[in-house]
């Protein structure tokens, strides 16, 4: 069994898609530290009118800095407008805008009970779109708890996959350093991007790093192909 473990993301980019699709099993840290200009509650879009990037993000209500992202709760303050808007300004000569707007209005305005369960909501349907079968399986679920590497380390013992397939950027406080010591197999993901073109009547471009939403307007249910860089 290969394990991907990682926080629930809003709308996420390419990579996570990836890492969901290659995985069988994916845990969602939901009862971890909401942080900051982090991607729980955001992410970038392309407008190709200014032709530029284009912040997105979640309202949250008011909470304490040691709140866990479960625990965050989505505000009720009209955000929605404004993120569908900017969707709408930057996507509407877009080949499928028509298809995944209504989709989107839907995810946006669906009642959760925290954003942790607003993301997972939204992170399922885009499973069911792009037709990706792994099993998800919520941190809180498991009552396990740690910091950082030593999350990861009890969730592996605790589920003992043949592989811990590591986000790339967990090189940095020296993963795999503790995964070794504790005699867990892992591969780092280190995804490259796809180049690809989006076209409209507008013009065209290709940029990176932008939420999956970007690649469903202009490809459709072929991002999966686009997200294993088959395109």
């Amino acid at each position: 069994m290969i394990l991907a473990i990682c926080q629930p993301n809003f709308l996420p980019w390419l990579g996570y898609i990836a890492m969901l699709d290659m995985a069988d099993t994916f845990v969602v840290l939901d009862d971890v530290q909401y942080v900051r200009r982090e991607w729980v509650n955001r992410n970038y879009i392309y407008n190709c009118y200014q032709g530029s990037r284009e912040l997105i993000s979640v309202s949250l209500s008011k909470h304490s800095q040691q709140t866990p992202i479960n625990r965050v709760v989505v505000a009720q303050n009209g955000w929605q407008s404004s993120v569908l808007g900017k969707i709408e300004n930057a996507y509407k000569q877009a080949p499928y805008f028509n298809k995944y707007s209504s989709l989107i209005h839907n995810w946006l305005h669906a009642e959760s009970a925290s954003l942790a369960s607003f993301n997972v909501n939204i992170l399922m349907e885009l499973m069911y779109i792009l037709e990706i079968r792994t099993d998800i399986v919520l941190q809180s679920t498991l009552g396990i708890t740690g910091r950082k590497s030593q999350l990861i380390i009890n969730i592996c013992n605790e589920l003992k996959p043949d592989l811990y397939l590591a986000n790339s950027g967990s090189r940095a406080y020296g993963l795999h350093e503790d995964l070794e010591k504790a005699s867990i197999p892992y591969q780092y993901q280190d995804y490259k991007h796809p180049a690809f073109t989006c076209r409209s009547a507008v013009g065209e471009y290709s940029e990176s790093y932008l939420s999956i939403i970007d690649a469903l307007m202009y490809y459709d249910t072929r991002s999966r192909q686009i997200v294993r860089g088959q395109v």
